[in-house]
C-alpha cells in the first residue's frame, strides 16, 4: 500500500509533511516540479496551488527543532494500525 498525505497526495512520508508544516514559509520555493524527496534534499518547497488558501497564521514557520519534528512523527506513528497484522490476528 502506498501512503500519501496532504490534500493532493504530494507527501509520501509523515516526516515530509511534518517538516513542510514546520518550514514551508522558511524555505524557498523550488524552481521546478520536485518530488517530496527532491524538495527535502534541495531545501525547498513547491509553490502553493492556490496562494490565497495558505494558512500563514498557524503553519509554515513553527520553529520546531529536528528533534521536535521526530517526536511528532513518532507520536503520529503510534496512532496508526498495521492492518495486515490486525487482519492476521483476527483470523
Amino acid at each position: 500500500m502506498v501512503k500519501a498525505y496532504g490534500h493532493n497526495g504530494y507527501f509520501k512520508s509523515l516526516e515530509g509533511i511534518v517538516n513542510f508544516y514546520n518550514t514551508r514559509d522558511v524555505k524557498p520555493t523550488c524552481p521546478g516540479d520536485y518530488t517530496e524527496a527532491e524538495a527535502m534534499a534541495a531545501g525547498c518547497w513547491p509553490a502553493p496551488e492556490v496562494a490565497e488558501n495558505v494558512n500563514t497564521a498557524e503553519l509554515g514557520n513553527l520553529g520546531l527543532s529536528r528533534a521536535d519534528e521526530d517526536a511528532i512523527v513518532a507520536f503520529l506513528k503510534t496512532l496508526s494500525t498495521d492492518t495486515s497484522r490486525a487482519r492476521a490476528s483476527s483470523s
